[in-house]
């Protein structure tokens, strides 16, 4: 009968493990005269409110209470046997494995029965599935009770259209599985699976068949309930190769894989990737690069990225790859405000305008070209109103360079050399009001002065009669104290920290030294002797700085560009062989400045 045990298998099984008494009530039966208590031949049947069924095993579930599943019994013709005929008690009714009730007949009947029903754990929870590096990752809750976990894995057949049939694989430590490390079932890029988790309990002897049950062995893996079936698509992990910054965006590169829908790239501004977090789905599988766009500037992004897969409606995600990090920034621009001195009152000059006009041409015509000013015959006022003209605009990616040349004189009177700029009105400007000016400009800024006694706006001791490698320590402070981060970081300052100085600054003589205006070159154009030993070093000449296409003497290792301190050198030697005036120089050795 359906969902019912006979008293034919119970007794049965009472014969196996209780012979002695069932022979005796067997022989009591033989030889009775009909009147005597006869054997139970009934059936016990469960309440339905109180087991389920596997097709025809009754079971309940394990929860660590002891289970009393309510039974009515009934003779052979159906009809329901009165309880006060018999007694009842509940065996191996707690943990998981086989419990039963054992009934003993008192009245009408002789003998006992018994009905048994199965003590399941728990289905596993909160199962799901991920791609890993290594394979499929399978996570689950844990299930009180249990000693270990069976998985469960079919794959999707494309060759049937269908699943294969379960596989499993033991996991006895745990909670977590990484399919596809072992050798035996290997996981393959592309394919669906799907997987089911089982907990299953200590090994021990059944009580009603005497076999070992638990454990992880034969059939009694169905001593526990699979969870609910989760299903994914193996996807392999993509590698981030490189990221290329530009002002306001990355692009961002990895390895292709044609297996797979298409792939999502996510950036954010922390390695967690909690932080302005933003995904780019790109649906087409033959793509390496894609272009991370509207960033910020000087913000360090985090970028990583992941293959997906769509099936049947369905959205699989591969596993995320390595991070790479980088910041976005502007392209440096280059600016200069060239100034050239002639027309003064008391003390006129011949060469600073075709000086101004040589340095615009020069700096007009490099690779990375300067979008030049030019003043001539300037004021105080104009020179300083023309320092905010020409830099505006600038970043801390740009490039900043004010030229001088006209007349330079010593302002710190008898005894001390302190530098001084003069306008066109023979008003001066001093070294610190033009470092003061210069400091508001964003970014590096680059000073080269072709006057008299400009070393001093550089470093000294304030000695009149110390020697050229010392200069005035207020001219220290003027120039090279600034700093891009810190106004009050102390000249010479490593980079590190810190940025470096703000400034590097080229001077045409030392500061006790006069700077000279005449012809050198042989071009016949009037010069300032440090600025034509400049032009020179460039490859340019007089009287507009035009390039000859040809060798940059100051190019010592010929790689087309050249460092502010191989022109210094050259500029240097060249200016002392003309004229004996000796050139400063203030910065980093390696800035390169000027490409071809």
């Amino acid at each position: 009968m359906k969902n019912k045990v006979t008293i034919f298998i119970c007794i049965l099984l009472t014969i196996m493990l209780l012979p002695t008494v069932l022979r005796a009530a067997a022989a009591d039966t033989s030889s009775g005269d009909g009147d005597d208590p006869a054997p139970f031949d009934g059936t016990i049947e469960w309440n339905p409110e109180d087991v389920q069924y596997k097709g025809s095993t009754p079971y309940v579930i394990a929860d660590g209470t002891a289970h009393a599943p309510r039974f009515t019994v009934k003779d052979a013709e159906g009809a329901v046997v009165d309880p006060s005929t018999y007694t009842y008690e509940y065996r191996e009714n707690v943990n998981a494995g086989t419990g039963y009730v054992i009934l003993t007949f008192t009245g009408s009947c002789t003998g006992t029965a018994r009905a048994w029903f199965k003590i399941y754990l728990p289905a596993t929870t909160n199962t799901y599935v991920e791609n890993v590096n290594d394979g499929v990752k399978v996570k689950w809750d844990p299930v009180e009770g249990a000693a270990g976990y069976v998985i469960y894995r079919r794959a999707w057949s494309s060759t049937t259209n269908g699943w294969t049939s379960f596989g499993r694989w033991n996991n006895t430590t745990g909670t977590t599985y990484i399919d596809g490390t072992d050798e035996s079932h290997k996981v393959y890029a592309g394919t669906r699976y799907q997987y089911g988790v089982k907990a299953y309990f200590e090994r021990r002897v059944d009580p009603i068949s005497g076999a070992t049950i638990g454990g992880n062995i034969g059939d009694n893996y169905n001593l526990g309930l699979v969870g609910p079936l989760k299903t994914t698509v193996r996807i392999t992990t993509r590698e981030l190769t490189k990221l290329v910054s530009d002002s306001k965006k990355i692009t961002a590169y990895w390895s292709p894989s044609k297996n797979f829908t298409g792939y999502q790239v996510q950036r954010a501004t922390d390695a967690a990737f909690k932080k302005n977090v933003n995904t780019i789905k790109i649906s087409d599988p033959t793509k390496s690069s894609t272009v991370l766009n509207s960033l910020t500037d000087g913000t360090l992004y985090y970028v990583r990225v992941r293959s997906y897969h769509e099936f049947e409606g369905m959205t699989y995600f591969g596993c995320w790859s390595n991070v790479l990090s980088a910041t976005p920034v502007s392209p440096t621009k280059y600016r200069a405000l060239s100034i050239g001195q002639n027309n003064y009152p008391s003390s006129p000059l011949y060469g600073c305008v075709n000086d101004m006009n040589a340095m615009a041409g020069m700096l007009g015509g490099l690779k990375n070209t300067f979008t030049v000013t030019k003043l001539a015959n300037a004021t105080k006022t104009q020179i300083m109103n023309g320092i905010t003209t020409a830099y505006k605009g600038a970043t801390e990616s740009d490039v900043s360079l004010f030229s001088y040349s006209g007349h330079g004189v010593n302002a710190g009177g008898s005894g001390t050399y302190q530098g001084a700029l003069v306008d066109i009105n023979e008003d001066l400007i001093s070294l610190n009001e033009l470092a003061a000016a210069l400091s508001k400009v964003p970014g590096r800024v680059i000073v080269i002065l072709d006057s008299c006694h400009s070393g001093s706006a550089i470093k000294g001791r304030g000695n009149a009669d110390a020697d050229l490698d010392t200069f005035n320590r207020a001219a220290i402070e003027a120039f090279s104290g600034y700093c891009l981060e810190n106004g009050d970081a102390q000249a010479g300052q490593k980079m590190g920290e810190f940025k470096q100085s703000k400034f590097i600054v080229v001077t045409a003589a030392s500061y006790n030294e006069s700077s000279w205006d005449g012809g050198f070159d042989g071009s016949g154009y009037s010069q300032g002797a440090f600025t034509a030993a400049l032009i020179q070093g460039m490859g340019c000449s007089y009287p507009n700085g035009a390039y000859s296409g040809g060798a940059m003497p100051a190019d010592k290792n010929n790689d087309k560009q050249i460092t502010l301190k191989e022109l210094y050198d050259y500029v240097k030697a060249t200016a002392y062989s003309w004229v004996g005036q000796t050139a400063q120089y203030y910065g980093p050795d390696s800035e390169v400045l000027f490409r071809r």
